[in-house]
């Protein structure tokens, strides 16, 4: 408490003492913290802002090659959407922490550290869906059509419901990156409302133009009502 007559602290008030940071407190501070990458410039947060996406492309070796910029995925929900770089090549989320703060970061961090950020990502939840529940009878039979074509059309093989709708493997896509590869880790779908831009390079500038772009494991005879109610479906999610 200040004297505002002198400016002078006249008392100390306190709720307790302050407890010592568990590791997921310890991981949150490292994740916004800069010192650790080349030249103390650069941070988790300066690419998977609070958690989620800058929703940029970036060329960080994740995946063993160079002029194959890739599109920076949300943290949130990563715990369960294992496995992790878009060739699936690590299998753990410590693998990928640890690959992470070497080839985006450019730097290093003791074991115990990794173990923290790992600790944080941990409590990263999937993001909520944009529209999760159906807003009228038509709607709700909207989003139940949806689902059946999700199903009919096989996306459940690599999307895998009802958890994480994303599956331990890298599948062919129909798409290349620079390099020529078309295999990639598909990634979860929860949430994917929230995003504005999809495929490996961003390429998709919505979910509606993933099917009717792209033609993205679609069977070529879908129609226009099905791929309404496959997106509103996806919205849901």
């Amino acid at each position: 408490m200040i004297d505002n007559a002198t400016g002078k602290a006249v008392r100390d008030v306190a709720l307790g003492p302050t407890p010592a940071p568990g590791p997921q407190q310890r991981g949150e501070s490292l994740f916004f913290d800069s010192h650790a990458s080349h030249d103390g410039w650069l941070s988790c947060h300066s690419c998977h802002t609070d958690g989620h996406s800058n929703g940029l492309l970036a060329d960080t070796h994740g995946d063993g090659t160079f002029g194959t910029p890739k599109r920076i995925l949300s943290l949130l929900g990563t715990r369960d959407n294992n496995p992790w770089a878009w060739n699936g090549s690590l299998r753990t989320l410590h693998e990928q922490t640890a690959q992470s703060v070497r080839s985006s970061m450019v730097g290093d961090m003791e074991a115990e550290q990794i173990n923290d950020l790992v600790a944080y990502l941990h409590t990263l939840t999937a993001p909520p869906p944009l529209r999760p529940q159906p807003e009228s009878a038509v709607d709700e039979q909207l989003v139940a059509r949806g689902r059946e074509v999700f199903a009919k059309s096989g996306c459940a093989t690599c999307h895998v419901p009802p958890l994480t709708f994303t599956s331990d493997q890298v599948v062919e896509v129909g798409l290349s990156d620079e390099e020529g590869a078309t295999k990639f880790n598909p990634p979860s779908l929860r949430g994917v409302s929230q995003q504005d831009r999809l495929f490996h390079d961003g390429r998709a500038q919505n979910l509606r133009a993933v099917f009717a772009e792209f033609g993205h494991q679609v069977p070529s005879g879908i129609s226009e009502p099905e791929l309404d109610a496959l997106v509103r479906y996806l919205e849901s999610l």
